[in-house]
This record gives structure tokens, C-alpha cells and sequence, in this order.
């Protein structure tokens, strides 16, 4: 777990580095899906406002968790914490490719797979984040064991 990298008197948040890596390469990766289909779009005017439509929705509903209760063994009580913070992300990026498919007039199932690729690689690089800053640990099998 590495939270933030100390460069001199820099403090850079992990997550937040690879969320703007993730972005850069999803970036790079729809203008080459783009130049292979002959599409004139601006990659990195879409992906710019699909990452912010995406970190809207995810701040939103990141406040709105789920406590899940269940017994592995009986007598023991054990709960998890669900945070819907990346359906949210998903969502409000699936909402805005739509609305740029329909403005640059490509036809939409054809941007959307365009669009499939940069976004697995842009999530991947994202959720390399997760892991960096610590955000990712649960205490599942701890409490599944009844420690």
C-alpha cells in the first residue's frame, strides 16, 4: 500500500496519478480505434468528458453504502460494506458516450465498440489505483474465520 509518493516537498495521491494515467491511455487507445475506422472524433475530448461525468456520478453515490449481513458459522454475526461508487462511475460514463455518439454522429453501437477497449484499459489502470492507495483491503476473510 502506497497512499502517496513523496517527491521533494510534492505529495502526489497514488490513486489520483493512476486515474489521469488510466485516462491518457484509454485517451490514446480510442484515437487509434478511431484512425482504424476512419472516425473523426476527438479521442481526447471524449474520454476528458466521459472521465467527468464518470467522477460525478462515482462522488454521488459513493456516500450510498449497503450493509450486507451473513453468518458463515452459527451464533456469528458478520457484515460486509458495499460502496456502489464504481457502478455509479460506469453509469454516468455509459450516459455521457451516449450523448457524445449523438453529437459526433457516429451511429452508436459502432462508437460504443470503439469506446469498449480504451474504457477496460482506462478502469484497469484505475483500480491499480485502488490498490496503491490502500482502498482495496477488506476484512472479509478475517471475519470469515470469526478472528
Amino acid at each position: 500500500m502506497i497512499p502517496f509518493l513523496h517527491l521533494g516537498p510534492l505529495t502526489i495521491p497514488t490513486f489520483g496519478l493512476m486515474v489521469a494515467t488510466g485516462l491518457f491511455v484509454a485517451a490514446y487507445v480510442l484515437q487509434a480505434d478511431f484512425g482504424r475506422r476512419n472516425a473523426k472524433a476527438d479521442a481526447f475530448l471524449i474520454i476528458g468528458i466521459a472521465g467527468l461525468a464518470e467522477s460525478s456520478v462515482r462522488g454521488s453515490i459513493t456516500c450510498w453504502k449497503r450493509r450486507v449481513n451473513f453468518s458463515p458459522t452459527p451464533g456469528r454475526s458478520s457484515s460486509v460494506v458495499f460502496g456502489f461508487a464504481w457502478f455509479g462511475g460506469l453509469i454516468g460514463g455509459f450516459v455521457a458516450l451516449i450523448l457524445l455518439a449523438r453529437k459526433e454522429k457516429i451511429p452508436m453501437l459502432e462508437f460504443l465498440d470503439a469506446c469498449a477497449p480504451a474504457a477496460c484499459v482506462g478502469y484497469a489502470i484505475g483500480r491499480i489505483g485502488c490498490l496503491l492507495s490502500g482502498d482495496a483491503i477488506t476484512e472479509f476473510p478475517r471475519r470469515c474465520r470469526g478472528a
